[in-house]
């Protein structure tokens, strides 16, 4: 359930610091965007995983 929720912290964070950086969020849904975003939530992961 922890990890869950820190995925959802991890992709609002990046999307609101995207957003607040004066982009726009449906610039993200590309594929270049997405590998981008899952390889910070799977680094996340790794290091957050005992």
């Amino acid at each position: 359930m922890v990890v869950i929720i820190g995925f959802i912290v991890i992709i609002g964070g990046s999307l609101a610091g995207f957003y607040m950086a004066g982009g726009t969020v449906g610039l993200l849904i590309h594929a270049a965007e997405i590998v981008t975003i899952g390889a910070m939530l799977f680094g996340c992961a790794v290091i957050m995983a005992p």
